[in-house]
Formats: structure tokens, C-alpha cells, sequence
């Protein structure tokens, strides 16, 4: 399974979602999108990130093989607020 790193490289290198988009040209929910481990990246986005980033192609995705991959647990929805009690 190919996953998608983005999220964490933009993470480790101290760069907001608002400021990769600014940067990139992009709408921030596009960018938003593509930080979801799970979304796949095509080759046109790919060379984006890399151009962006410059980084290299691997530093954006990683294999591990479908044996060892654990998905991550979902999101806990936030609790009720009072005003929709």
C-alpha cells in the first residue's frame, strides 16, 4: 500500500496548510484534502508538492506492504454542545 505523507511532511517542516496554498497557488481545502493519509496523489500533484517542497517523490509517499499496514483509528466525533442538547 502506497501511503500518503504530505501531512506529516508539511508537520515536521513547520508549514501551515493556509501557507502551502498560499505557496502552491491552490485552494487550502484542496490542500487540506491531500493531508488525509488516505488520499491518493497523482503524478500532476506529485511534481507540485515536490516543486513546492523540493523534495523528492519519496519523501511525499512511502510503500509498506499491505500485510503490516495498521489504518489509523477514526476521528472521535466531538462531544454534543449544549446548545444541540
Amino acid at each position: 500500500m502506497i501511503i500518503n505523507r504530505f501531512g506529516s511532511l508539511l508537520k515536521v517542516r513547520g508549514i501551515t496548510v493556509p501557507a502551502f496554498a498560499l505557496r502552491s497557488g491552490k485552494a487550502s481545502q484542496w490542500v487540506y484534502e491531500l493531508c488525509r493519509p488516505d488520499k491518493s496523489i497523482n503524478s500532476h500533484t506529485l511534481n507540485l508538492i515536490c516543486e513546492v517542497l523540493h523534495v523528492q517523490p519519496g519523501d511525499v509517499l512511502e510503500y509498506v506492504p499491505d500485510a503490516l499496514y495498521v489504518p489509523p483509528p477514526p476521528k472521535e466525533p466531538p462531544p454534543p454542545s449544549e446548545a444541540t442538547l
